[in-house]
């Protein structure tokens, strides 16, 4: 089977599994007649055409096909019906300010690294400079 008949084969599969939980790589392998790794790269090779787009890895993995819709990942060895995805994490900040007097370039104190995460905290109490 030629780089792209097992390209288009992959795709059939998976968009027969959209609304279902799409099954690992071993089982997809399997109902190809292929090995685990080259659907792996099937997979890569359709996302990068922009046919399929993935999220995740693994049992975990949502495989969205591009104006049909999404597969439900599966988790460990439990089903789940419906699937929710992460919302991006916000964007943190850093400000080089003086931690005493708060001024930028702080010529009399000393610059110190100030975020807005847990290192903006420990930074603070650490007295970092």
């Amino acid at each position: 089977m030629t780089r792209e008949d097992h390209d288009a084969a992959t795709l059939a599969l998976i968009t027969r599994y959209v609304g279902q939980i799409l099954p690992c790589q071993r089982d997809m392998a399997a109902e190809l007649g292929s090995t685990g790794t080259r659907v792996n790269h099937s997979i890569a090779r359709l996302q990068q055409q922009g046919k399929i787009r993935v999220e995740g890895l693994g049992n975990c993995r949502l495989i969205d096909v591009l104006g049909v819709g999404f597969t439900i990942p599966r988790y460990g060895n439990r089903e789940v019906a419906t699937y929710q995805a992460a919302q991006p994490e916000p964007v943190r900040l850093e400000s080089y300010s003086c931690g005493r007097c708060g001024a930028r370039n702080c010529e009399r104190h000393g610059a110190a690294i100030i975020t807005t995460g847990r290192a903006g905290g420990w930074a603070l109490a650490a007295g970092v400079r």
